[in-house]
Order: C-alpha cells, then structure tokens, then sequence
C-alpha cells in the first residue's frame, strides 16, 4: 500500500482513525530549505521521515522515535559535508535511511512544533510569526487534535522528553493533558542547562509535577527517553517524541549526534 505523508490536509489528525493503524519509519532524514530564493536555516532535523499506513493487525504496528533539534545547521552534520562537528549516528542513519534535499521547515521553535503536532501550516495555528514566550498567556488550540492524541487512540504509548513550548500558563496545555502518557522536560525555551531555570523559575517536570532534579539537560532527557523505551512490554507499540533546544552543538560535541 502506498504510503501517505503525514504532514498533509489528509492526515489522520483531522479525524478519528480505527485501530490497527500505525507509523512506518523510514530510517533518515535531514532538511535542506529555500523559499523564494532565499535560504532559510534548517530547524527540523533529521531523523525519521513518519509515513502514515494501514495495518490490520495491531501487533504490526511498528514503534516509532522521533527526535527533533532546533537551530541544527545544514552542514553542522557529516552527511551533509560537515567538518567542524563529528555526528556519527546522524551519518549512519542517514546512510541508511532518507535524506530530503529540498524541504520547508519554519525557522523557530514553536511554528515547528505546532507543525508537527498537527499536520497544519503554523498560520492557520496563529503561530507562525515566533516562539510562545514563558508569560504568555495562550497557546496551541485546545480544539486541535494532536499526534499524540491520534496515536494514542490507535493503541500506541506516547511520550515526550524535551522541551514543549506550545503553551505554558495553564495545565490545560501540556504535554501530559495532550495526549501524551508520559511527558519530560521543560515547557518553556532556553532554560539554563544546568539549573533548568528560566525567568526566575525552575522548569522541569515530569508528567505534570515540578522537579528539583541535578544533571546536564541533554544528558536527563537521553537517559529518560531509553528508560522509557526499555519500560515498555514487547506487545507495546510506542512513540516518544524527543524535541531538544539549542543544545545541538553541545550534543554533537557530548558524541550524542
């Protein structure tokens, strides 16, 4: 069967599927971007192109991760000509898998995220002009059905570990009261990496609840991420979603990439 990308007016996020419907992961993918001639930075990268399939069988349905990196350059990456930076699991999955030469991403994190979760162009969202700062008081539609919710209802185990940043100000916004099992991280951008702190106040939960947690971000949310993956029973299929910040060259220099 042919598969339909899941980025479309068509995606299973518009409406409810049946069960017995999964994700089919191709094994690479990184963006390279220009729109009317001028070329914007690539913020949507690389892993996994989603494809969405139809599966009679819910034991068929294949687990999916998909890691997102903000402010990841084009040729940060090996695959790509990159020298400065060593990204040896990015260059063997590209190896492996797709690389999308010509792609259109949004150039900040919110719109990505928005996209991503939706299927939808960000300005059918309002947020296609910036990232939702950490005193505003709005965020994703609650009326939007996500990817996470459409997964879930498929027979999937959500997770999320990594930033948010679709909405902060009420409860009703995050990750754990959109569709995810489990969630995280931080909901605001830019925390300090080491303090998890952002203007004035830690932000770092898990599944709802604040925590006061010691540790480097990156490192935290790799090793929550494999724990959760290793949690789940062989029965299970399961899609944690890996958003990182602008930590991408501190994780290319940790050998993470």
């Amino acid at each position: 069967m042919t598969p339909r990308p899941i980025l479309s007016r068509s995606s299973p996020l518009s409406a409810p599927q049946p069960r017995g419907e999964g994700w089919l992961v191709n094994a690479g993918c990184v963006v390279k971007d220009a729109v009317g001639g001028v070329a914007w930075r690539p913020l949507l990268a690389l892993l996994l192109v989603v494809w969405f399939c139809r599966s009679g069988v819910a034991a068929e349905r294949p687990n999916v991760v998909f890691l997102l990196a903000d402010d990841l350059g084009y040729a940060d990456c090996g695959f790509n000509g990159g020298t400065e930076i060593r990204t040896p699991h990015l260059d063997k999955l590209a190896a492996a898998g797709a690389v999308l030469e010509d792609f259109y991403v949004q150039p900040v994190c919110s719109p990505t995220r928005a996209a991503l979760m939706t299927g939808r162009y960000p300005m059918r969202l309002g947020l296609q002009v910036g990232v939702i700062r950490p005193w505003a008081n709005y965020g994703l539609d609650l009326e939007e059905r996500l990817l996470s919710v459409a997964l879930r209802e498929g027979g999937y185990r959500t997770a999320i570990c990594g930033k948010w940043h679709l909405g902060s100000f009420d409860p009703a916004y995050w990750p754990h009261s959109r569709g995810f099992d489990h969630s995280y991280g931080h909901l605001f951008g830019a925390i300090d990496y080491f303090t998890h702190i952002r203007e004035g106040q830690v932000d770092w939960f898990r599944n709802g609840e604040r925590l006061n947690e010691e540790g480097y971000t990156t490192h935290l949310l790799a090793k929550e991420a494999v724990k959760f993956v290793e949690q789940q029973s062989a029965e299970q299929a399961v899609l944690p979603v890996c958003p990182v910040q602008r930590g991408s060259h501190a994780a290319a220099s940790a050998g993470l990439l």
